[in-house]
């Protein structure tokens, strides 16, 4: 599998690759192009086509980040994501849909930030808000929010 290159901006922290990220998008091209970008820097990765699929990942393992899609069948992002955070209440979360402009919103119904990653994404851009996210859940974790 090739590595990605990232700009010289961007150097991972090597205290969170050990963290999980569950990725949840409806087209394997775009599951198998988000897994290359972050296996090949270092994070642990498990994808998942459909909702159904993510809500059994997500009843089995720890997730540090959960990086959903908006447009999934039977169900939109913004209603798979409190049903995943029930079950990864420390989780962090990342949007990532061609639907998107923007940085980190509040979004209504779901606590803290979340990262914006709007498709096409660029890898920066996404390890970037990934590292973040696993910032966050550890903070979580250790009781700090």
């Amino acid at each position: 599998m090739a590595q990605v290159k990232l700009s010289r901006a961007w150097q991972p922290d090597l205290d969170l690759l050990s963290e999980r990220v569950l990725v949840v998008d409806d087209d394997p091209r775009v599951l198998v192009a988000l897994r290359r970008v972050l296996e090949s820097n270092g994070y642990e990765v498990d994808t998942a086509a459909t909702p159904e699929v993510a809500l059994a990942l997500a009843a089995t393992g720890v997730y540090a980040v959960l990086a959903v899609d908006l447009c999934l069948p039977k169900m939109h992002g913004l209603d798979l994501l409190p049903l995943l955070l029930r079950q990864q209440p420390d989780a962090s979360y990342i949007i990532v849909s061609g639907y998107l402009n923007g940085q980190a919103t509040t979004l209504p119904g779901l606590r803290g930030n979340c990262h914006l990653v709007p498709k096409p994404w660029e890898p920066d851009v996404l390890c970037h808000a990934v590292e973040d996210g696993i910032e966050g859940f550890q903070a979580r974790r250790r009781g700090e929010m």
